[in-house]
């Protein structure tokens, strides 16, 4: 197989880095588990769901059989500036390719400026480099600095998360019509997850509603690992930090966030998050190796035909 990787900062960043400089991530033990594939990383820190079609086609183009792809949270809306000159689109790719289980190809990509919830915390400095990084030089005073951060916090989420579902079901539609395999992976809950409710998917899964009825309809097709659970949660589980009792006591009914059980919920993750992440949001190098067997069964399945 030829597995391509397309997701955020969860796949593309680590805590430590090879030799090169460059970040040991996810992938990177992923590809040492599973030596006798290739795998094509294509992801991208920061980036959503509009800029996963061409990282589709560059995997297709390059072979890529199998597909393990993100869907992400917030906003991430990217931009691409006019002063860039029309650049070619291959220039803002993040390529890093495994054969044998080592990386034998890295390409960094060219900066995109994206809009997301993290830029009402950044000051005027920090703006101000992210803009002029992605080639936005002219857009330096405090009223458009004042602008962004608040137009960040009021763009709706719910909205975007039901439009992100909408497209990565006519992806998955579109690698099946292909003769290629897909896998969707989710990172933790977010504010547009009804753990109130919770409904079968066509894969025999028990999954969590999402932010309206026709998101619903998509989100229940996709072959999702989430079941209902994404990732963080199923840690939660492993290390034994939340019970799966515990678990299903926060689904069926809506729960405030002043409830016990939803407070209970909240502290283990935190505890978790503590206990894994080097920077507050990604996986330190000790975590990415002893997580990095969450796509084995996947894998697995695929290999014997699944």
């Amino acid at each position: 197989m030829k597995i391509c990787w397309i997701g955020t900062s969860y796949f593309s960043m680590g805590e430590l880095s090879d030799n090169k400089g460059v970040d040991i991530d996810w992938v990177y033990y992923i590809a040492k588990r599973h030596p006798t594939h290739e795998h094509l990383n294509l992801s991208i820190p920061g980036m959503g769901m509009n800029y996963v079609p061409y990282r589709l086609d560059y995997g297709l183009e390059e072979g890529a059989t199998h597909f393990i792809i993100e869907l992400p949270n917030g906003l991430r809306q990217n931009f691409i500036s006019s002063m860039s000159k029309n650049e070619a689109h291959r220039k803002y790719l993040r390529i890093q390719e495994y054969k044998n289980g080592e990386r034998v190809f890295v390409k960094d990509e060219k900066r995109q400026f994206y809009i997301d919830n993290f830029l009402a915390n950044c000051d005027d400095e920090q703006l101000k480099m992210l803009m002029a990084e992605s080639d936005f030089p002219f857009m330096h005073d405090k009223t458009f600095w004042d602008m962004i951060r608040k137009f960040s916090l009021m763009a709706d989420d719910k909205f975007k998360r039901c439009e992100w579902i909408h497209n990565a079901y006519n992806i998955q539609k579109r690698l099946e019509a292909e003769g290629k395999k897909v896998m969707w992976f989710e990172w933790g809950m977010a504010s547009t997850f009804k753990k109130a409710v919770t409904m079968e998917s066509s894969d025999g899964k028990q999954v969590f509603s999402q932010c309206c009825t026709g998101a619903d309809n998509s989100y229940k097709k996709l072959h999702i690992m989430s079941d209902p659970w994404p990732f963080e949660v199923k840690c939660l589980l492993q290390d034994e930090l939340i019970t799966k009792q515990e678990l299903d006591g926060t689904v069926g009914s809506f729960l405030k966030e002043t409830d016990p059980r939803e407070q209970h919920f909240a502290k283990q993750i935190d505890l978790w998050q503590n206990q894994n992440y080097y920077d507050g949001s990604h996986l330190n190098d000790e975590a990415l190796r002893k997580y990095s067997s969450t796509f084995d069964q996947v894998i697995w399945d695929w290999e014997n035909g699944k």
